[in-house]
């Protein structure tokens, strides 16, 4: 049986997963040690001057669009601070802050390209391009 210590699992599309421990981001495959992939300070670097105290933002749970480059919900040392980054170990791409508090659940499609999350209520769901444009969606 393999184990790993952390938590919000994401699996790659080459099999391995990958889980936050003390705000960085491992990968592990099935053979070897897990590896920190991104760091708490790469996340510090990706977020400085885009977000108010961004080295006290942490890796909230990701969704990955490729081997590299993931989606993820960073949350900041208040509750109204969350937003979704596009990151990949050599920086950070979009960056989406104004989804508001309890931002989770989220998804990328099978194209790579979009994620998903949705709101505290659970009743409303935000798609966005990987370029941080909000697609819209259907009303009920």
């Amino acid at each position: 049986m393999f184990r790993i210590a952390g938590c919000a699992p994401a699996w790659r599309e080459d099999g391995s997963v990958s889980v936050i421990r003390d705000g960085e981001l491992f990968t592990a495959r099935r053979r070897g040690s897990p590896r920190i992939f991104f760091s708490r300070e790469q996340l510090a670097q990706a977020l400085a001057g885009r977000v108010p105290a961004g080295e006290r933002f942490e890796l909230v749970e990701v969704a990955w669009l490729t081997l590299t480059n993931f989606a993820a919900i960073v949350r900041g040392p208040h509750p109204w601070e969350r937003a979704v980054a596009f990151l990949s170990p050599g920086g950070a791409g979009t960056l989406v802050p104004e989804l508001g508090q309890r931002v989770s659940d989220l998804r990328v499609s099978p194209l790579g390209n979009v994620a998903f999350a949705r709101n505290q209520l659970g009743r409303e769901f935000v798609m966005l391009t990987d370029a941080g444009v909000e697609v819209p969606l259907p009303r009920a």
